[in-house]
């Protein structure tokens, strides 16, 4: 079912119980090719999730066309139903499309010594906020703005593959029998299970992995068949250490005893908050990531988060954060800029 076919107007119909038999089932078999596309969401507590599903509704209000006041403290509402909540996401997938585009093509697949032709996804994050994405075996991939990736749509029997270009945090489930292979320009990263980051811009002068935690093999690959050889330099690494490659000497060095700045954002870290003013939270979130975090619009500040931002790193909570107070993040250089509309502020106490 080719997405195309399936417009805001159409969703708006459906939920309104206004489509003709053919139009509900187109919308039906479009909803069923999401599922098997495995298209995933934020690992949320019950309180987050009713966070989320009363944001959706303002999500879903603004994909058409409606709009409702904002309030500086946002209301609770009925619960509607699951099969709602399921064509709102739908709704909102529709919505943000703009942001990152996704695609299964039938390509070859290359990874190491192997070569085969399978089922692949490419996506691309085309958004100013980072993009997560869930993999078929349940680890999870933050990729920064500009960044694509190219995965199967079913990993194999003995490994996992994936290729990256851009940067991206992977957090990759454990599975010794099947190792996770990453090609990013020349360098192969090999993991078992474990959490890191790789910088590989195309342009840049090198390419970096940075490892948050367990161990990860990093190795320079040949630049013609994408193989690696017994002789390529190869490095391994644990916690707080990085492998650089330096393109133009086609070397790659060990870096340890130095601060990784590039994994500050991805360290989870709980908050709990109720009803606390903007203008508390984010010089609590300042600190703890080491980042720069403010708003377009100082009226942001009056409004009140009330979340329970457990076991979460920063693009996660921001995330969060932005569905809470009816805003939206992005990135420019090395702040993150919050825009929205704001709330009012509180009224006095007498």
């Amino acid at each position: 079912m080719n997405s195309k076919d399936v417009t805001p107007e159409l969703l708006q119909r459906y939920l309104q119980h206004d489509c003709t038999p053919e139009e509900e089932a187109r919308v039906n078999a479009w909803y069923a090719a999401l599922n098997d596309r495995e298209i995933h969401v934020l690992p949320l507590t019950p309180a987050q999730q009713d966070l989320v599903e009363r944001s959706m509704l303002r999500r879903i209000r603004q994909t058409l066309g409606e709009h409702a006041p904002m309030p500086y403290v946002q209301p609770q509402r009925a619960r509607p139903s699951r099969l709602f909540y399921q064509i709102a996401a739908s709704v909102a997938i529709l919505a943000l499309a703009a942001g990152a585009y996704w695609f299964t093509t039938r390509m070859p697949f290359h990874s190491g010594q192997v070569s085969r032709v399978t089922e692949t996804r490419h996506v691309v994050n085309t958004s100013r906020t980072i993009l997560r994405q869930s993999l078929p075996d349940g680890s999870v991939v933050w990729l920064q703005p500009g960044s694509e990736m190219d995965y199967p749509a079913a990993f194999a029997a003995t490994e996992r593959t994936l290729q990256l270009k851009g940067e991206a945090f992977f957090s990759i489930a454990r599975d010794p029998s099947k190792p996770f292979l990453i090609t990013s320009g020349n360098v192969l990263t090999r993991v078992l299970g474990t959490s890191f980051n790789i910088k590989a811009y195309e342009h840049a002068p090198s390419i970096e992995v940075s490892v948050m935690t367990g161990k990860v093999s990093v190795n320079i690959q040949d630049s013609i068949d994408n193989t690696t050889h017994a002789d390529a330099s190869s490095v391994s690494l644990v916690a707080q250490q990085r492998a650089r490659y330096v393109k133009a000497q086609h070397r790659l060095e060990k870096q340890e005893g130095q601060d990784l700045p590039e994994l500050d954002i991805w360290k989870s870290t709980s908050f709990v908050f109720e009803n606390e003013p903007l203008r508390n939270v984010l010089p609590l979130l300042n600190e703890k990531f080491s980042v720069h975090i403010e708003t377009e619009n100082k009226a942001l500040m009056n409004c009140l988060l009330r979340a329970d931002l457990s076991n979460l790193n920063l693009p996660d909570i921001l995330e969060m954060l932005s569905l809470s107070v009816d805003a939206t993040y992005e990135l420019e250089g090395n702040t993150i800029r919050l825009r929205g509309q704001g709330c009012s502020p509180l009224p006095n106490p007498k």
